[in-house]
């Protein structure tokens, strides 16, 4: 079974792993093993959890250039430098990584091929799909846009007074991230039985971020020269209302105020790529 792998870095460079005209290809790997821990108490299992994990990945270069070679390094070393891990997507799934090193053959016999023995490394040992919807203002006009970057593909939600479904298509909780387009004052938007609001303002052309997902929670606003301001404080967290609470499996009713465009964004993270999804 051959299955679409591509790396891409932290500034958005990419190197494809897969195609006939593609001069790299991937061999062996263990990306697809699983490795948990456990801890115990008393001869009893009390959790499993995963921590950093090194994958390794076989790298073939047939058909390509020095140009090539030197593109590749340059791609993976940026992302170490910066200390800004890139994604190594495997179908639609992705985990967040750095090549950590690699050993090199044939390098020196053949210009247009090498064989890298590649360490990969990860704090954020899960991988992750997601899916994303756009809500629309019940006026049908929107007041705000989203200037905000699609990784992934997303659905446009029909739209009845402020009112439709959000679908969590994915076996387990979803991690969310919500983005409220201004100007908008203390924006709110409500999944099933769950709050999400922000007691702040935001003017036309600002962003209101809330990141569930990621290495850790925040809620910011974003301006228009991109540079971003904490919100952290003004995230409501009451019983019914918690703004990094999880979305349970199913379908559930979302309900919002305002004419401004929202952009939801829910995530599933695996032990493993779901095969199904390659």
């Amino acid at each position: 079974m051959k299955v679409k792998m591509r790396y891409v870095g932290s500034n958005g460079d990419e190197v494809v792993f897969w195609g006939r005209k593609a001069p790299f290809q991937y061999g062996r790997s263990n990306l697809f093993d699983l490795d948990q821990e456990y801890r115990s108490t008393g001869g009893r299992i009390t959790g499993i959890s995963r921590s950093i994990r090194e994958i390794g990945l076989t790298v073939f270069m047939r058909g390509g250039s020095l140009a090539e070679r030197d593109r590749f390094l340059d791609i993976i070393s940026y992302d170490a430098r910066e200390l800004k891990p890139g994604k190594l997507w495997v179908g639609q799934s992705y985990i967040s990584c750095f090549f950590l090193s690699y050993e090199v053959s044939e390098a020196l016999k053949y210009e247009s091929q090498a064989v890298y023995e590649c360490t990969l490394v990860t704090d954020q040992p899960y991988w992750v799909r997601s899916k994303r919807y756009t809500l629309t203002g019940g006026s049908g006009e929107i007041a705000g846009t989203l200037d905000y970057p699609r990784d992934y593909p997303y659905d446009y939600v029909r739209h009845s007074d402020n009112m439709d479904q959000i679908a969590n298509p994915f076996p387990t909780a979803a991690k969310v991230n919500i983005a409220f387009a201004g100007p908008a004052t203390e924006p709110y938007l409500r999944i099933g039985q769950n709050r999400y609001q922000v007691h702040r303002s935001v003017e036309r052309g600002q962003l209101l971020l809330v990141r569930g997902f990621g290495p850790k929670q925040e809620i910011v606003i974003r301006h228009s020269d991109g540079t971003e301001t904490s919100a952290l404080s003004d995230g409501e967290r009451s019983a019914g209302a918690y703004i990094f609470a999880t979305v349970p499996p199913g379908r559930h009713t979302a309900a919002w105020g305002g004419n401004n465009a929202i952009e939801v964004e829910l995530f599933e993270e695996r032990s493993a790529p779901a095969w199904a999804a390659m």
